[in-house]
C-alpha cells in the first residue's frame, strides 16, 4: 500500500477517533472505513456495510473520490468555486520545500448517531511532496466543522485555533481480530485501528485541524519526515494565503 492509499484511509477515519487518540483517558472506538477504489470494489462493498453500521452507533462522516486526480496543476479559486462551491487559495509550494503534486474533489456525507445522513457536500484534497514524502490538505465547508472535541488548542494564529494530533495508525485486513494487546493500546490512546489493507501495517500520523473564513481545514502527514513545528509553519502559510 502506498502513501496515497494510506492518506485515503486516514482522511476518512471518524474525527472523534482522532480526538480520542489525542486523549489517552478516552476509550478509542474502531471504524472500518476505506476510500472506494475500482480494484478493491468487492472489499469496499463489504466495508461500506460495516461503516454504515458503525455510524448508526457512533455518528461520523464518510466519503470517496476518484483515484484519478481532478487537478494536475494548482487550480484557481474561480475553478474551485465552480467545481465544488468553495474557493480556498491553493499555494504552489511552501517554504519548507513541499510542492503541489495533485488535487482531488471529494464527495462526503455526515451521519447522525442514528445513521441518517444530515449533510452531503463536496470537499477538496491537495497533496504536496518533498523528497519522496507527502502531506495532504483536506478542505470542506461542512456545517459540523472540524470535530475537535477532546483535543487541546496548540496555538491561535490570526484568529484560528490550531489543534494538533499525533498517533500510530494500525492498518489491518478486513477479517483481522484485535488482540488483547491491541485493545489495551487502544484504551491507552497509543494506536487507532482501521481496516482495509492486505497485511498489518503501522503508520505514524501527524496532523493539524483548524477553521478559517467559514471553511474547515486539516493538514495530515503519514510517515513523513516532518516536525510539528514544520507542520505549524505550513499551516501559517496556508492561512496567510487565504488573506
Amino acid at each position: 500500500m502506498n502513501l496515497k492509499d494510506i492518506f485515503e484511509t486516514v482522511s476518512l477515519i471518524d474525527d472523534d477517533l482522532i480526538a480520542e487518540a489525542a486523549d489517552p483517558a478516552m476509550k478509542i472506538r474502531r471504524i472500518k472505513l476505506r476510500r472506494i477504489a475500482i480494484l478493491a470494489a468487492a472489499v469496499v462493498m463489504l466495508l461500506s456495510v460495516t461503516v454504515i453500521a458503525a455510524n448508526i452507533i457512533l455518528g461520523g462522516r464518510g466519503g470517496h473520490s476518484s483515484s484519478i486526480p481532478s487537478y494536475y496543476s494548482v487550480p484557481s479559486r474561480e475553478t474551485l468555486l465552480r467545481d465544488t462551491g468553495i474557493a480556498p487559495a491553493v499555494p504552489e509550494s511552501f517554504s519548507s520545500g513541499y510542492v503541489f503534486d495533485s488535487g482531488y474533489i471529494t464527495y462526503n456525507e455526515d451521519f447522525d448517531t442514528e445513521g441518517a445522513t444530515v449533510e452531503e457536500y463536496k470537499g477538496l484534497q491537495f497533496s504536496y511532496t518533498r523528497n519522496g514524502d507527502e502531506i495532504s490538505f483536506f478542505i470542506d465547508a461542512a456545517a459540523a466543522g472540524i470535530q475537535a472535541d477532546g483535543m487541546d488548542v496548540t496555538e491561535d494564529y490570526k484568529g484560528s485555533e490550531l489543534f494538533c494530533y499525533s498517533y500510530t495508525n494500525k492498518l489491518v485486513p478486513p477479517d483481522y481480530r484485535p488482540t488483547e494487546e491491541d485493545r489495551q493500546a487502544e484504551q491507552n490512546g497509543d494506536i487507532v485501528i482501521s481496516y482495509g489493507s492486505t497485511a498489518v501495517e503501522y503508520n505514524r500520523v501527524q496532523g493539524v485541524k483548524w477553521e478559517y473564513a467559514g471553511l474547515n481545514y486539516e493538514l495530515a502527514a503519514v510517515n513523513a519526515d516532518i516536525s510539528k513545528d514544520e507542520l505549524l509553519q505550513i499551516v501559517h502559510e496556508m492561512i496567510d494565503a487565504q488573506q
